[in-house]
């Protein structure tokens, strides 16, 4: 007996789809995420297991984050306007463009969290996604700026502009 794909002619072809790397249209397997173009910027990504993130998170969330800001994050508002910014930006870095696996990504607040009001602080405009390691060089900008005279006031005007110059200046900077 002659099946219908085989009466018309129908082959079947591999699933393919592009590379999740912003801006390229490269045609790969579907078991590959990266074209081999990409695939080493995603590598450091991919090193770390989700059950060493869950448990880095924990400790964090437990010992070293403040409470108030624990609360905040893991409030149900604050996971709505979160999975939004990501869907928004299509789970890329707002550094490079890159996507970024869902472990990596952090919506991040471009004026500081503390210095806002709770309906502030869930503003998307506001709001922006980073990979892990762009936010934690964003952190330490401001750690150092608001270390300064006067610093806690800049960090309440700076624009997403700026944020982007200096991390990208940091970045070179470090290479």
């Amino acid at each position: 007996m002659i099946s219908g794909e085989q009466a018309f002619g129908v082959m079947h072809m591999p699933r393919v789809h592009m590379c999740q790397q912003a801006l390229c249209h490269a045609i790969i397997p579907f078991e590959q995420r990266y074209c081999d173009k990409h695939v080493e910027l995603h590598k450091p990504f991919q090193s770390v297991t989700k059950k060493d993130k869950q448990q880095t998170d924990k400790y964090y969330n437990r010992f070293e984050r403040d409470q108030e800001a624990n609360a905040f994050y893991h409030s149900s508002s604050w996971v709505k306007v979160s999975n939004y910014v990501k869907n928004r930006d299509y789970y890329s870095d707002a550094i490079t463009g890159a996507v970024i696996p869902d472990g990596e990504l952090i919506v991040d607040h471009i004026v500081p969290r503390r210095y806002l009001s709770r309906d502030e602080a869930l503003d998307t405009d506001n709001l922006w996604c980073l990979s892990r390691a762009h936010h934690n060089i964003k952190t330490k900008l401001e750690q150092s700026i608001e270390s300064k005279p006067n610093g806690i006031n800049k960090l309440k005007h700076m624009k997403q502009s700026w944020w982007q110059k200096a991390i990208e200046e940091r970045i070179k900077k470090n290479e």
